[in-house]
């Protein structure tokens, strides 16, 4: 029996034994794994389906000892298609005992997922379970060998096969519980969990082989105990005899489940008989509303000498109560809309106009109730009027219409004012002040790190606080003070009564702030449980506004804007008075966004090109950089206009720009042999490619250009993807289908996911700066970590790796001994006009 014990300095690896795996067996163990999970979670639908308690239990039993056994056999399977150069025997208790925590982890496993709800947390839970279950019967296993040599395990391997039977566990029974939601068919759904199951238990199995060192003992051709049993029969016997029991249980469950199957078929249409059988039912009994005649008699009094059955229903009387007299009806019609009700009946009596008309009526619970009621009015000789038509409740409607009109002018979250009517009152109110010359003030109230708590604990979380912070902020506010929510976190109170001096109302303003301040991060005992957490403080930013100077409600939001923008900056939970500095900011910036505005008219803009090396030092490409020749300023960095380009949208033209000149520029390498292999990457901004015809315009410059597609590389940000992950793929796809390769810029920081990768046909990685520039400190273990996985990721994935911010030498040792392809950076050439990079290429020739 051998314990877990690592490999240390003490072990002599140079002497470890060398084994060989049988392709045919291997083969056949990942088989028995796939049918083995197959089996069991087939099991699934039948523990759910079960009549009794005592049936579900029968097959929850036997899918646990199904799955469980496959497993078992999977190892052992596993172990034969391993060859030492040694005889290797197995101990018969530990060999049978190491099928237990499989069989009691895939009992667990299929109770969470075999729950009519099934949360991600459960089945979570339940790949955990599983994959610690694999690897409990794997080593047991191992613990069951005999074999003349001892056992170590290297430890990153033997980690990282636990790690990948949990994982792989998690998205097995994930798929099992959540498939069905977009897969209609429930065999494709087990068949797809299957497989991932049993290349979890396969892939763990392997993982974990390859972890393990066998160290020869000095006599290598010792005697096998008696005790124990070969290896091949061992395996042998527990393949046949799993495969006899896997057989028999799946014919048993594909019986079962046809059964199971009709019988729900049969329950299922015998529920839509009995549904249409009383929906027919009621529409033989009865309709909507109520059909009548009512009468007006010459003497004024009024009757219904008829009314369907509904009477009853709608108004509470029954039609033979209102026979003789309509009073019992007339009783349930609101006081206040009597009146209105006759009078439009005796109109519709003199003109012999149809009548119709809306009310409320009372009933005897006290609930109240919208009628509406349309009729045709028939005058007789003796001066009877009948009306023929029908009465029908229209509480729904004008709830609906009541709801339609709240929401054109509230934010349903808070109730609070919306946009909408925030600037049709601000308007009115910057008119009020203007013409009484008093002063007023807005305060733009935006949550600090409000997006950090919507990412800690969720968007339920966030939209309670934002309740919380509305009800807040009525508690401080006077009801004639405008208080609104004008979208996401962002808040507006604006007051009125400052007085008619501007620098009291100023004094008062920032007094006013400091309570909204407190009002948000102390909060009260209406959530408790949100208070002191991330966006339970805030920026606010204020602006006064009325005397003599008019200005918009529009500008007067804007200002608080930008003052609130400078609470941010000076790290939150403060208020900023909008002063005389931020206007002249504000002005720059229209002055900044005029001058980008013409810049783009006058081409104003220029491409820098930064180097892209191999392994070798060899230039094969270079990176396209905008910079701005501005006719007063010089040459501007991006860092000091695109922000602006990309809030003004202005970022398209410019981005276009940029596209079309990296072609032209390719032509140009293309007339020149020893520049024709080099590549061009380009970066372009979310606006730019979320145009819907960004892929039409990228193979617009490419044709007109008449450059080969695979020269233009187009570089996309992870950020990006995160607006809209099902166009990016569609453009990248069709990007990928006409030759053009893509990027993911700066990979590994802020929104990494791994699901970028499976869903994106991309081409490269670029390495972010940040990892590179640490390489080679002394502390660089976690970003040399990072590197070197990344790098293996790409390889795997069949991707180019390009590292960015390569400064020294060493860094690019360490990054060429990880294998990246590709080298980015100072070392190799700061961005420079394309007539500075060229001799780089002479030279290289």
């Amino acid at each position: 029996m051998h314990a877990i014990a690592f490999v240390g300095p003490e072990v002599d690896l140079a002497r470890a034994l060398q084994g060989a795996y049988s392709p045919a067996l291997v083969l056949l163990s990942v088989a028995i794994s796939i049918v083995a999970a197959f089996v069991g979670l087939q099991h699934v639908h039948l523990i759910r389906a079960a009549g009794s308690r005592g049936v579900g239990f029968v097959w929850h039993v036997m899918a646990a000892l199904a799955l469980g056994a496959g497993v078992w056999a999977m190892h052992f399977v596993g172990m034969l298609a391993f060859e030492l150069p040694v005889a290797v025997a197995y101990l018969p208790a530990l060999t049978a005992g190491s099928m237990v925590p499989a069989i009691i982890a895939a009992f667990i496993a299929l109770t969470i997922i075999g729950r009519e709800r099934v949360t991600l947390a459960g089945t979570l839970a339940g790949g955990v379970i599983m994959g610690l279950g694999i690897c409990a019967m794997h080593y047991i296993g191992m613990a069951a060998m005999v074999v003349p040599a001892d056992m170590y395990f290297r430890k990153g391997p033997f980690f990282a096969s636990i790690g990948l039977a949990i994982l792989m566990g998690s998205v097995a029974l994930s798929a099992q519980a959540m498939l069905h939601r977009i897969i209609a068919s429930p065999l494709l759904v087990t068949l797809f969990s299957a497989v991932a199951m049993g290349l979890a238990v396969s892939s763990m199995h392997y993982a974990a082989m390859e972890s393990t060192v066998y160290v020869p003992t000095s006599d290598l051709q010792q005697a096998i105990a008696a005790e124990t049993v070969s290896r091949p029969i061992l395996a042998g016997a527990a393949a046949l005899a799993t495969a006899f029991i896997l057989l028999v249980s799946l014919v048993s469950t594909q019986l079962r489940r046809r059964i199971a199957d009709a019988a729900e078929s049969a329950a299922r249409s015998e529920i839509k008989a009995g549904i249409l059988d009383d929906q027919l039912r009621t529409i033989a009994s009865r309709v909507p509303g109520v059909v009548y005649q009512f009468r007006r008699r010459p003497d004024g009094t009024y009757c219904f000498p008829y009314a369907s059955e509904a009477m009853s229903g709608v108004f509470g009387v029954s039609a033979d109560m209102a026979v003789e007299s309509a009073d019992p009806v007339f009783a349930r019609i609101h006081p206040d809309d009597l009146a209105r009700m006759v009078a439009s009946i005796e109109e519709s009596a003199h003109l012999l106009a149809p009548w119709q008309c809306q009310f409320r009526i009372l009933l005897p619970d006290g609930t109240e109730r919208w009628l509406l009621g349309n009729s045709i009015p028939r005058a007789e000789s003796d001066g009877t009027v009948n009306w023929n038509g029908f009465v029908m409740d229209v509480s729904a409607q004008r709830e609906a219409e009541e709801t339609i009109q709240r929401l054109a002018f509230h934010d349903s979250l808070t109730n609070l004012p919306n946009r909408r009517q925030l600037y049709d009152r601000l308007e009115r109110s910057a008119g009020r002040l203007q013409r009484r010359r008093q002063y007023g003030a807005l305060f733009f109230v935006d949550l600090d790190r409000f997006k950090l708590l919507n990412d800690l604990r969720g968007h339920v979380a966030g939209d309670m606080l934002l309740q919380s912070i509305a009800r807040r902020l009525v508690t401080v506010t006077e009801p004639d003070d405008i208080l609104a929510r004008l979208g996401g976190d962002e808040f507006i109170v604006a007051i009125e009564r400052l007085g008619a001096d501007e620098q009291n109302a100023s004094d008062q303003a920032g007094q006013f702030g400091r309570m909204l301040l407190a009002a948000v991060r102390d909060g009260g005992p209406d959530q408790p449980v949100l208070n002191n957490t991330p966006g339970c403080s805030a920026s606010i930013g204020i602006c006064i506004f009325g005397g003599p100077e008019r200005i918009t409600g529009e500008e007067i939001v804007r200002r608080a804007d930008t003052a609130m923008y400078n609470a941010k900056k000076a790290g939150g939970n403060a208020f900023r008075v909008f002063d005389r500095a931020m206007l002249d900011a504000m002005a720059a910036r229209h002055v900044l966004e005029e001058d980008l505005r013409a810049a783009i008219s006058a081409q104003q803009f220029e491409l820098h090109f930064q180097a892209q090396v191999d392994a070798a030092g060899h230039l094969v490409g270079a990176e396209a950089l905008l910079r701005w020749r501005h006719p007063r300023d010089g040459l501007v960095m991006p860092g000091s206009f695109i922000p602006l380009a990309e809030e003004t949208g202005l970022i398209v033209p410019i981005g276009n720009w940029v596209l079309e000149a990296a072609c032209n520029q390719l032509r140009a390498w293309q007339a020149r042999s020893e520049a024709r292999h080099l590549t061009l990457a380009v970066n372009v901004s979310a606006r730019q490619f979320y145009q819907e015809d960004f892929v039409d315009r990228v193979m617009s410059g490419i044709s007109q250009a008449e450059i080969p597609p695979a020269r233009l590389k187009i570089e996309i940000t992870e950020s990006l993807l995160l607006r809209d992950l099902l166009d990016a793929r569609t453009k990248v796809g069709t990007l990928r289908d006409h030759g053009v390769r893509c990027a993911i810029d700066d990979f590994g920081t802020g929104y990494s996911s791994l699901s970028y990768l499976a869903n994106l046909d991309v081409a490269e990685l670029k390495i972010d700066r940040s990892f590179t520039s640490k390489l080679d400190g002394a502390d660089n273990q976690k970003e040399l970590a990072i590197v070197q996985a990344i790098a293996s990721l790409g390889r795997r994935l069949g991707l180019e790796v390009c590292a960015e911010g390569v400064e020294t030498y060493a860094q690019y040792e360490v990054l060429r001994a990880a294998r990246c392809n590709l080298f980015q950076g100072y070392l190799f050439g700061k961005p420079v006009p394309v007539d500075d990079l060229m001799p780089a290429l002479t030279d290289q020739a």
